[in-house]
């Protein structure tokens, strides 16, 4: 359980973090609007690269994504901080290390249950590939 003055070190970590998320969402997202406008999908094209949206979109999409993500991770510790939850592991319910959220300040798993839930997705995604729409020519 974290003292009174670890959970304003991490309230203040937190929001700083936030700002920076935001400034990077509205980076990214400025830029996915550039990228859009630039280069319209042509549905009506003979290749097939015409049909698809570019690298560079779908690279923004997914940071924009990602980003927002992290944002709601943020809003969920601040929540946990005030509930006196935070800094507790979801996967074996023991304290995260304090490097640890120091680190990822929105951290909701030990390094080790963390490993161990990226192990297994990892074992999945290997595992359906080749099902995956762009190994059988598909856009996705």
């Amino acid at each position: 359980m974290l003292t009174e003055k670890q959970h304003e070190e991490f309230k203040s970590i937190i929001a700083l973090k936030q700002v920076e998320l935001k400034k990077e969402l509205t980076l990214a997202t400025e830029n996915f609007r550039k990228e859009v406008t630039s280069g319209e999908i042509n549905p009506s094209g003979d290749h097939l690269a015409d049909k698809c949206p570019s690298t560079e979109r779908v690279t923004l999409a997914t940071r924009i994504g990602n980003l927002q993500k992290q944002l709601r991770k943020c809003d969920e510790a601040l929540e946990n901080i005030e509930t006196d939850t935070y800094g507790i592991c979801l996967g074996c319910e023991e304290p995260i290390p304090l490097n640890r959220l120091r680190l990822v300040p929105f951290a909701n798993m030990c390094q080790e249950c963390k490993g161990a839930i990226e192990e297994q997705e990892k074992r999945t995604r290997t595992s359906s590939a080749n099902l995956h729409p762009a190994r059988v020519g598909f856009c996705y």
